[in-house]
């Protein structure tokens, strides 16, 4: 296994989903933006990470871009923030690959988040634990009944093996929304996928086929804020906030 030396800078945030099965709950606004009290749940995403070391965010936007990209402008606290932005829906897939070809990197790795997924894990075991030569890694949570989730098998090397294991209320391992990308295997292991594509669905289903996805998996407080119910835990087991 070849270690990576460097704890990542950069992290691309995937920020542009619809939100349908929120909308109910808080209309006319993007995911990240949803409120947390009287802040938007992004910044707490945001306030973790800049602790972790990262300096550098790229916000993947498109429904209601505007509202995200005038609240936070070009910067965060000491992070600077760059914006990539989809003209029509692209899937994961599809705006992981955009931002690739739009943005100028500075590092080799780079965290890759969801925008709508609270997740308490420290960068520094993933990036001990990260495989650097494959295009990759994953970080994987263990939750004991899983009846939302497709879970994920591991190989006897630790490395993704399938996706999809029945949600049937047992205990599983499941995609918690983290990885560490090495740009340059990412970029090659991409062509020749359209414009729109899934990055869980598509593109890492056929990596894992080809024994190419590391994982992690550490014990996390993973919260799809997405869904109305985790949104509501969120504000009130994290903050206190009814």
């Amino acid at each position: 296994m070849t270690a990576l030396d460097t704890l990542p800078s950069e992290a691309l945030i995937l920020a542009g989903g619809l939100g349908s099965r929120l909308r109910k709950a808080v209309p006319n606004l993007p995911k990240p933006l949803v409120p947390v009290g009287n802040r938007p749940f992004l910044e707490f995403l945001l306030d973790y990470w800049l602790e972790q070391g990262i300096g550098r965010f790229v916000l993947s936007v498109g429904y209601l871009a505007e509202c995200i990209m005038e609240h936070f402008g070009i910067g965060y606290h000491s992070a600077v923030i760059d914006y990539v932005r989809e003209n029509e829906p692209l899937g994961t897939g599809g705006a992981l690959a955009l931002a690739l070809q739009s943005v100028r990197w500075k590092d080799s790795h780079i965290l890759l988040l969801n925008g709508d997924t609270w997740l308490n894990i420290s960068l520094a075991r993933f990036a001990a634990a990260t495989d650097a030569s494959l295009p990759v890694n994953m970080l994987l949570t263990k939750v004991a009944h899983n009846d939302r989730y497709g879970g994920v098998e591991l190989d006897a090397l630790g490395k993704v093996r399938s996706f999809g294991v029945p949600a049937n209320g047992d205990p599983a391992l499941i995609n918690a929304g983290c990885y560490l990308l090495n740009l340059d295997a990412v970029r090659k292991s991409l062509k020749g996928f359209p414009p729109k594509f899934s990055l869980e669905n598509d593109w890492l289903l056929q990596l894992a086929e080809q024994g190419m996805v590391g994982a992690d998996v550490q014990t996390a407080d993973f919260i799809d804020i997405g869904v109305e119910e985790d949104y509501r835990h969120f504000c009130r087991q994290h903050y206190n906030i009814v």
